[in-house]
């Protein structure tokens, strides 16, 4: 039985070799050890100023393929994801630059950092947020690159609106998956305010 699911698990037949993929040719191959992952591009406000330094060595630490990699950003302070949404709609702004420039491989969103907590039949602001996913995504998507949401971190001592630390931080955690399920599950979420916990 598999523990993790409570169901029996599969017995291998020891009759079957495993399946295996024939070898790449070698010009695959070697295009393949020549290939580097494509640049990153941060959007989003004061939570991601600098960000772009330590998570380009972040990620040559995880895989020496990135050491070369680009990481752009595009912060504004306290801008939310509409107010990207409208600078990326105005053809020739940086944003649109951005998000045109080949070789983009990851787009990370990140909204204004109480928004994805408020209640949205309360806050207009939430709902702009909400309705630009979306459309945000598609641009992602038409960059050919990987949207991946930038969960932010609950306020120390809470928010008057919303509650303290852990209510805050449980609000952004539905706030960022709502807006996964917008893209229809296509983008990622990097839960960076749970490490806060």
């Amino acid at each position: 039985m598999d523990p993790s699911v409570g169901e029996p698990r599969a017995k291998a037949h020891p009759a079957r070799a495993p399946r295996r993929a024939a070898p790449p040719a070698e010009g695959q191959r070697a295009a393949r050890t020549r290939a580097r992952p494509g640049d990153v591009l941060l959007i989003g406000n004061s939570f991601s100023f600098d960000l772009g330094p330590p998570l380009r060595e972040l990620l040559r630490r995880a895989d020496p393929a990135w050491s070369e990699v680009q990481v752009r950003s595009y912060a504004r302070p306290a801008y939310t994801l509409s107010q990207h949404l409208a600078d990326a709609r105005q053809e020739g702004s940086p944003l649109d630059q951005l998000l045109r420039a080949r070789g983009l491989s990851v787009v990370v969103l990140q909204d204004q950092s109480q928004l994805p907590a408020f209640d949205l039949e309360r806050s207009e602001d939430a709902q702009a947020s909400l309705a630009a996913v979306r459309p945000l995504h598609e641009r992602v998507r038409a960059a050919r690159a990987h949207a991946v949401f930038f969960q932010t971190w609950g306020y120390v001592r809470g928010e008057p609106q919303i509650g303290g630390f852990e209510q805050m931080q449980d609000l952004l955690g539905q706030g960022y998956a709502r807006y996964r399920r917008e893209t229809g599950g296509r983008a990622a979420i990097a839960p960076v305010g749970e490490a806060f916990r």
